[in-house]
């Protein structure tokens, strides 16, 4: 069998990772660096409604990302300018890049943690168009 020389091979596998780092997605605004498996039939919700749900609530939200808060931390507001907290892990932004004026669709479940904090585990974001 013929081996790739080094150089060669550092090629390849730095072109992988530039493919993988372009497909990531993120957020890009205030607080950021630039960077269906849920159940469709269920209604769109607002913060406020989110706010009084039960811990895993399946939710679904529509609004804009606002800022970054802290690393897959972020503040989603709706059309009625109340806020929420969203949790989005890196490899749940599926390739797609937002903005502070971008709408999103974010699906996920209501997290009430023991401090009495309340947010949004999201499970998948898709830009709206």
């Amino acid at each position: 069998m013929k081996m790739l020389p080094l150089s060669s091979m550092a090629l390849i596998a730095m072109m992988f990772s530039m493919s993988a780092a372009a497909q990531q997605g993120g957020f890009i605004g205030p607080g950021g660096a630039q960077k269906q498996d849920m159940n469709e039939s269920r209604a769109i919700s607002t913060v406020s409604e989110a706010l009084k749900q039960e811990d895993d609530t399946p939710i679904i939200l529509q609004g804009n990302i606002t800022r970054q808060l802290s690393h897959e931390y972020y503040e989603f507001k709706d059309a009625s300018n109340k806020t929420i907290t969203v949790e989005i892990d890196d490899d749940d932004w599926e390739g797609i890049q937002v903005t502070p004026q971008d709408k999103v669709q974010l699906e996920g479940e209501v997290e009430r943690h023991r401090d009495g904090r309340i947010d949004v585990d999201v499970d998948r974001v898709t830009l709206i168009r």
